[in-house]
């Protein structure tokens, strides 16, 4: 959705990535270690260069006995900025492939998409979906 995403995960777990072909894969805990997510805005930073993720948390065996504790630090923009793709993410053979957007305007469409249940429906027609 935004930029980055920074997890610092306990060792339950739970956390996939889906890959390409839809399959989602665990990301096993590792001790000590920063889990970055890469958000859709970073990917009009780098015009598609790096691809933002698509994550869940599930339950399983180690997680359902016991209480998992996670820390999650989001990275975006200000509201009043403006995101395009970087000029040395742009070439003849890869041109800009996102328009200069607004970022407060993309973070409130998609943040109402994603959590107003009367804005269900509207997924897939907001001017920022990608």
């Amino acid at each position: 959705l935004g930029s980055i995403t920074l997890l610092f995960q306990d060792d339950q777990g739970g956390l996939q990535v889906q890959l390409e072909n839809n399959e989602w894969v665990n990301v096993v805990p590792v001790r000590n270690s920063i889990v970055v997510n890469l958000g859709n805005l970073m990917r009009r930073y780098c015009n598609g260069l790096l691809k933002s993720s698509i994550h869940r948390v599930v339950s399983n065996a180690k997680s359902n006995d016991t209480d998992r504790y996670s820390v999650i630090l989001f990275i975006n923009p200000d509201d009043d900025s403006y995101v395009a793709p970087m000029e040395h993410c742009v070439t003849d053979s890869r041109p800009a492939g996102w328009e200069n957007i607004n970022t407060g305007a993309y973070m409130s469409c998609k943040i109402t998409q994603l959590f107003d249940p009367n804005a269900k429906e509207q997924k897939g027609k907001c001017k920022y979906d990608d």
